[in-house]
């Protein structure tokens, strides 16, 4: 599916193209199971938030790390944990400019959020695909348009998800994002 709409890059109105995915989903709303083009490849790179390790944690942004699976003919080969920016990083900066509320789309869209989201999706910028129990939909817009699928899942061990997700039986549930 191709569309065409006006997109805004640095304050000037252009015309962008988008080709999008029958399987990803425009309105949030929407569940969808994942099934991810990289699926038939016989190498991909899963990212998970993680507080643990071992869990897939409940809030992207609280998040310490990522644990970065790689899965290689539909087993996990090898993995990795990789230090993640969050809340805990930008504590310290200021957040008069954000304006909470005055972009219409709600929080996470305001132009100093996403480029908190950019440098959090720069840590997995190899990865296909993002695991979390609990984003903001600023947070999941922003992954999406870095090329990174993200999965708003239920399912709390990492490995089960991955697992999940190779065989296609991984549900995304955007209804949870805040």
């Amino acid at each position: 599916m191709i569309k065409i709409r006006p997109v805004e890059i640095n304050g000037t109105a252009v015309v962008g193209v988008k080709i999008g995915n029958p399987d990803f989903p425009e309105n949030p709303g929407d569940k969808r199971v994942t099934k991810h083009s990289q699926m038939k490849e016989s190498s991909m790179k899963i990212a998970a938030v993680s507080e643990d390790g071992v869990t897939i944690s409940q809030h992207f942004g609280r998040a310490p790390f990522y644990v970065v699976v790689t899965v290689e003919d539909g087993k996990i080969v090898s993995r990795e944990t990789r230090n993640k920016m969050g809340h805990a990083q930008f504590a310290g900066e200021s957040h008069a400019e954000e304006a909470h509320g005055s972009d219409l789309r709600g929080h996470g869209f305001e132009p100093v959020a996403q480029s908190r989201h950019a440098h959090m999706a720069a840590a997995i910028a190899d990865c296909q695909v993002l695991l979390a129990r609990g984003m903001g939909a600023g947070a999941y817009q922003s992954m999406k348009q870095a090329g990174i699928l993200p999965v708003v899942t239920n399912i709390a061990n990492i490995d089960e998800a991955v697992q999940a997700h190779i065989e296609g039986r991984l549900v995304d549930h955007p209804e949870e994002l805040h």
